[in-house]
């Protein structure tokens, strides 16, 4: 069985733009992870943010090169959010248990419950949970 990782925004900006202060710490765990088992996860709500940063604050090009990456990688399940996910999202965010968190971030807890997703990278302080593994883990 595969084991499965949930990537938000700050992973793959970090991973996928060199200027980022985790990049180091990024390219390091995903050679870590290169050799396992693993399928990594990700939403639409991300990848939004993703490209629109990447273009914004780098370059079109780069936004379309993840862009054809996350279309052709067998290794990555892009979910794309639909209404039973976003009553979910809706009700975690109106609970506020997380007051930090955005409404995508919700929707990226959302996604992970359904899935039983135990593991993510990150590198934003504000996205944790108690049953979250957070990678690359404390540095």
């Amino acid at each position: 069985m595969d084991r499965y990782i949930f990537v938000n925004t700050s992973g793959w900006l970090a991973l996928y733009n060199p200027n980022d202060s985790n990049h180091g710490a990024a390219k390091q765990l995903w050679e870590e992870l290169r050799g396992q088992s693993v399928r990594f996860v990700s939403t639409d709500y991300v990848m939004e943010q993703v490209y629109t940063a990447l273009k914004v604050f780098g370059s079109l090009h780069t936004a379309q090169a993840v862009h054809q990456l996350v279309n052709n990688s067998a290794l990555l399940r892009l979910f794309m959010a639909d209404s039973v996910i976003f009553d979910r999202a809706w009700q975690v965010f109106v609970e506020d248990e997380h007051p930090q968190w955005t409404f995508t971030d919700c929707v990226n807890y959302a996604v992970i419950q359904y899935l039983g997703v135990t593991e993510v990278v990150t590198f934003d302080p504000t996205f944790a949970a108690s049953e979250l593994k957070i990678l690359p883990g404390a540095g």
